[in-house]
């Protein structure tokens, strides 16, 4: 019996946990399979971006990776206060994800997004801001046409503008349809590489200027991750408008969050990690709910496993119960002209309830003295019955009353 309800259970955890779970983690690990990470603020290679990070904390920023999911945004108590930094899009986010983050800008949230050829665009479509994807060509480079030098302008503590001179890898274009405010663009004879063939300038291309960093509102969008990664910190002016950038955002200071969950895992287990955490946020909500209600399916099994060990105990609980309600007459009826077999079947029950009811097991019950048991039950007629002397089940049942 306890291998039957605990198993049952246990597989139809199982089956649940695997049909939310299970095609999320292969599609995971389809697109990840053979790739690298990059771009976290919490690795140290030349292509993340953890130079940013510490130096944001060195200027008394709080700072925090959103791991697994950015359904988590609903959880942030203080968005005023709080900056979403996402560098790069690798995967695309879901949709209760980009409800996630426009509740978080609604709610008075700031977000940098820096992007090129991920898939930024799709969440940045939902603000109104276009990212083209297209490499884009300048003549004001440096080294190679790879790297391009934009200057971008910020507001200082009085408020005047104040130019930065910032280095870019590969950059795109943005989009914001004349209703974000442009802080850095390219020049007049900048050229997109939006017709085939790609990698040289022809006459199908889209020339100049265009936006490449722009604010609105409490949001700023970039066409390069590149500008933050390690690599490229101590280039031109990139460390001091990448914190200024921020600082800009959050004047008064504040948390600012960085959002991993588009990034590679670093090995399985992160993207194992991630695949759950992100299941609890889409099928309870948030995260702690999740975990709350995980851990308490869990107890009830734990607990389950231990109650359910004698079955009989429940069994016979169930049927004095029942009994009570004017069942009498039919087990009087099944036991017609064998009084004695009633009788003991009763007393049978009344030990299992009184031991279930005293919080022992049979075997601790059986072992108790006779004297132990006379203070327990507090009745005398009961227990004259309990030790072999003769009772109408009317009665029987009556005086079981208090443990009912």
């Amino acid at each position: 019996m306890k291998g039957d309800v605990v198993g049952v259970v246990l597989l139809a955890a199982c089956i649940v946990l695997l049909a939310f779970v299970y095609p999320m983690a292969l599609d995971e690990l389809t697109q990840r399979s053979g790739r690298e990470s990059n771009l976290s603020a919490y690795s140290n290679g030349w292509n993340d971006v953890s130079m940013f990070r510490k130096a944001l904390e060195d200027e008394g920023f709080e700072t925090h990776g959103v791991v697994a999911t950015a359904g988590i945004l609903k959880e942030v108590e203080e968005p005023e206060r709080t900056l979403l930094v996402i560098v790069g899009v690798e995967t695309r986010y879901s949709y209760r994800d980009t409800l996630a983050i426009e509740g978080f800008i609604d709610a008075g949230g700031s977000m940098i997004i820096a992007d090129d050829g991920g898939y930024a665009d799709d969440l940045a479509r939902k603000f109104d801001v276009s990212f083209y994807r297209y490499d884009m060509w300048d003549p004001n480079f440096i080294h190679n046409t790879s790297f391009l030098n934009i200057t971008v302008t910020l507001p200082d503590e009085a408020g005047d503008p104040k130019p930065y001179e910032v280095l870019l890898n590969r950059p795109t274009a943005l989009d914001s349809k004349d209703q974000g405010t442009p802080l850095g663009m390219t020049t007049d004879e900048s050229y997109l590489d939006s017709s085939k063939p790609y990698n040289y300038i022809d006459t199908g291309d889209i020339r100049g200027p265009f936006e490449v960093v722009t604010l609105k509102g409490r949001m700023v969008f970039i066409g390069d991750s590149s500008i933050f990664i390690n690599d490229m910190w101590d280039k031109l002016d990139n460390a001091d408008f990448s914190v200024s950038l921020v600082e800009f955002l959050l004047p008064e200071g504040g948390v600012v969050l960085f959002d991993e969950s588009t990034h590679l895992p670093s090995d399985l287990s992160e993207g194992f990690y991630r695949t759950i955490a992100a299941t609890f946020v889409f099928v309870f909500g948030d995260l702690w709910t999740g975990l709350f209600v995980t851990a308490g399916i869990t107890t009830m099994l734990v607990v389950a496993s231990t109650v359910v060990r004698d079955p009989r105990l429940w069994h016979h609980r169930l049927g004095i119960r029942e009994r009570t309600s004017g069942n009498l007459t039919f087990m009087e009826s099944n036991f017609k002209g064998k009084g004695q077999d009633l009788k003991d079947r009763l007393r049978s029950n009344a030990y299992d309830l009184i031991s279930v009811r005293s919080g022992m097991r049979p075997d601790e019950f059986a072992a108790i003295s006779d004297k132990r048991l006379q203070t327990l039950v507090a009745d005398d007629r009961l227990y004259e019955f309990l030790k072999g002397g003769d009772l109408s089940p009317e009665e029987i049942f009556e005086r079981l009353g208090r443990w009912l």
